[in-house]
C-alpha cells in the first residue's frame, strides 16, 4: 500500500487531489489467541467507516477475519480487496444476503468485496492439470488426512482429473495429527503397501506437512521413487528429509506470487523503499493497492466523489469492479461475483535439500471460484 501511494501521490496532485499516507492497521495473528483476532478486525473494520478520508480498505489477509469486516464494510459502501484470501464462500452468491447486505438489498450495484489471488476450488484442479500435463502422469492414488481441508482438496483432484485423463486408481486415508507414524506406523506403512501396490504414476496427498513426511519415508523405503504431489499446507509445513532422498520427487502448489515470477522493475522499487526481500504474496498486495487507488482516482477526475460519506464511497465500485489492471502480477479483472479471472498458482519442487520454485500451475477451464 506504502510504495503504490507513492508512486499515485503525484497523479493525485496534478487532480488537485490531496492522497494522504495510508492508514496501516494490525491483522497479525501472531502472539494472539483465536478470539482477539476476531476483535480486531471489527475494530479495523469500524476505524476506517468512521474516518470520513479513508474511502477503500486493503486486507485482510487471513480468510476468516473477512467474514468480520466484509459486512461493516459493505453497509459503508467501502471497497474491500484482499490480496490473501482463499476461501470460496466470501464471493459466493448464496452468502450475499449475510456478507454484503447492502449489495443483496440493492442500495449498492455492485459487491464492495473483491480479490485478486485465487481461490481453494481451484487448487485441486490446478494440480490434478500440473500431474497430467507437466509430469505427465495417467493414474493417480489420493490420500487425506480426513480433515476438511484435505479430503475436500483430493475429492477435487479426482473429480477434475477424470476430465483431463489423470485416473483414480487407489484412496486412502491416514491419521490427522501432526505425528500420525509413531503413534501407528503399521498403518502408515500398510498405506505404503497400498499404493505400491497400484504402481500409480504419482501420489496426491491432501493433508499437513508433518504427515507427508512419515508417508514419504515409508514410501520410498518400500521403493516407490515416483512423483508426490501436494497442496500449499505441504509447501508451509513440509520439512525436508536432509538424511536420505526422500524427498526428491516432491511437489506442491502455493498461493502468492513466486518473487522471482514477479517483473523486475517491481523487484527493483519494492527493494529499494522497503530494504527486505519480497514475499509470495507482495505482488499482489501491490496490485490490490493499485486498483483501490485508480478507482478512488477515476471517480475523482470523473467527477463522481460527491454526496454523502456513503455515497462517495459507493462511486468508487464501478471503476473498481470493471477495471482492467496490467500490473505486477499481471492483467487484473473481476468476474461479477468479486473474484479475479487471472487465477495463479505457484508450483514448487523440492531440489538440493529447498523448496524451488519451478513455475506457474496450468490453467483450469470449467471451474468456478465461487460454488
Amino acid at each position: 500500500m506504502i510504495l503504490a501511494t507513492d508512486h499515485w501521490r503525484s497523479r493525485f496532485q496534478a487532480a488537485h487531489l490531496q492522497l494522504l499516507p495510508p492508514l496501516s492497521l494490525d491483522d497479525s495473528p501472531s502472539g494472539n489467541s483465536p478470539d482477539v483476532l476476531p476483535r480486531r478486525e471489527k475494530k479495523n473494520a469500524l476505524t476506517c467507516v468512521r474516518d470520513r478520508d479513508v474511502l477503500g480498505y486493503i486486507g485482510p489477509f487471513n480468510s476468516p477475519m473477512t467474514l468480520v469486516s466484509e459486512p461493516i464494510l459493505n453497509r459503508a459502501g467501502m471497497v474491500q480487496i484482499s490480496p490473501g484470501n482463499t476461501t470460496p464462500t466470501l464471493t459466493t452468491p448464496g452468502l450475499r444476503r449475510l456478507l454484503e447486505p447492502a449489495t443483496y438489498h440493492h442500495r449498492l450495484a455492485y459487491p464492495t468485496y473483491y480479490r485478486d489471488v485465487t481461490t481453494d476450488v481451484l487448487q485441486g484442479p490446478s494440480d490434478a492439470a500440473f500431474m497430467r500435463e507437466r509430469l505427465h502422469a495417467r493414474t493417480v492414488f489420493v490420500v487425506d488426512d480426513g480433515a476438511a481441508y484435505g479430503s475436500g482438496l483430493t475429492q477435487e483432484v479426482a473429480a477434475y482429473g477424470t476430465k483431463i485423463g489423470l485416473r483414480k486408481i487407489g484412496t486412502a486415508r491416514i491419521t490427522s495429527g501432526s505425528t500420525p507414524a509413531p503413534a501407528n506406523p503399521s498403518h502408515l506403512n500398510a498405506v505404503a503397501d497400498l499404493i505400491t501396490a497400484e504402481h500409480p504414476d504419482a501420489v496426491y496427498f491432501g493433508g499437513v506437512g508433518p504427515e507427508l513426511d512419515y508417508l514419504l519415508r515409508a514410501l520410498r523405503t518400500k521403493g516407490y521413487r515416483r512423483p508426490v504431489v501436494g497442496p500449499d499446507e505441504i509447501h508451509s509445513t513440509f520439512s525436508i528429509d536432509i538424511r536420505r532422498a526422500a524427498s526428491d520427487n516432491t511437489y506442491a502448489s502455493d498461493y502468492g506470487f513466486d518473487p522471482a515470477a514477479l517483473p523486475q522493475s517491481f523487484r527493483r522499487a519494492y527493494r529499494r523503499r522497503f530494504h527486505v526481500p519480497l514475499q509470495i504474496y507482495d505482488g499482489f498486495a501491490y496490485d490490490a493497492a493499485n486498483i483501490a487507488l485508480n478507482g478512488i482516482y477515476q471517480a475523482a477526475i470523473h467527477g463522481r466523489l460527491h454526496g454523502t460519506l456513503f455515497q462517495r464511497r459507493a462511486a468508487i465500485l464501478s471503476y473498481v469492479a470493471h477495471v482492467r489492471w496490467h500490473g505486477a502480477t499481471g492483467v487484473t479483472t473481476f468476474d461479477r461475483n468479486g473474484d479475479t479471472t487471472h487465477p495463479i498458482l505457484n508450483m514448487y519442487e523440492v531440489r538440493h535439500r529447498n523448496w524451488v520454485f519451478i513455475g506457474l500451475a496450468p490453467r483450469v477451464t470449467g471451474v468456478s471460484p465461487a460454488e
